[in-house]
């Protein structure tokens, strides 16, 4: 998982991206990165393009309008299935159809339904041979995209069961080669945690590991 940035030259806006497979953890460090940068006083946008969002279950905040405020400065907005639909219909989906109806016996709500949901895992299959073939972070760096860490999510810190023990002996292997092959690029372990990281305590857990040395003079938000 790895968080990069971009900053908008005309907004001085910075972005955030995390990416990885699924279930590693990417909502719940950029909740938490979020979190942080709202709580120093900036202005915060969190945004999730999860098919199935879930911000607003870590936050415990139900999305009634979006943006939706959580406090202070921190915003979330949430892109599930249906907001993807209403942007492809919106930005090219007519066009397409156009093309795809003249061979396919198709009305346009069942092409839209399809269209969205297999390209995003046509997407994945693409990025798999893209990891294989190319260094992402040099492919990044090319786009102006700056990897400024790496984040290791759910690390056995405590092993005191036979299970953890093993599971623990198995990550130590692939932790190391991580640690060999980007040791110019600051990596932080977030450990795997005994209960579900929701709320506003725990994701500030994940901040204070995620932001160590700024962590402790962070104002709360108000």
């Amino acid at each position: 998982m790895s968080p990069t940035k971009k900053k908008s030259d005309s907004s001085k806006a910075t972005v955030t991206m995390f990416s990885g497979k699924g279930g590693v953890g990417k909502t719940t460090c950029a909740a938490a990165t979020a979190l942080h940068y709202a709580s120093s006083g900036q202005k915060t946008l969190a945004i999730s393009t999860d098919a199935t969002p879930s911000l607003s279950h870590i936050f415990s905040k139900p999305v009634l309008g979006k943006p939706q405020m959580v406090k202070g400065s921190l915003y979330l907005n949430e892109l599930g299935v249906d907001e993807v639909e209403e942007m492809w219909d919106e930005k090219f989906g007519k066009e397409v159809y156009d093309v795809f109806s003249t061979f396919v016996a198709i009305d346009y709500t069942q092409f839209v339904e399809f269209t969205t949901s297999i390209l995003p895992g046509l997407s994945d299959e693409f990025m798999v041979d893209y990891i294989r073939e190319l260094s992402v972070f040099s492919q990044l760096r090319r786009y102006g995209l700056r990897v400024e860490q790496l984040i290791i999510n759910n690390v056995i810190k405590v092993d005191d069961s036979e299970f953890l023990r093993t599971k623990a002996a198995q990550q130590k292997k692939y932790l190391n080669i991580i640690h060999e092959g980007y040791a110019d690029i600051p990596i932080v372990e977030v450990p795997l945690f005994p209960y579900e990281l929701r709320g506003w305590d725990r994701l500030k857990e994940v901040e204070k590991i995620l932001f160590p040395q700024s962590a402790s003079d962070i104002k709360a938000v108000r």
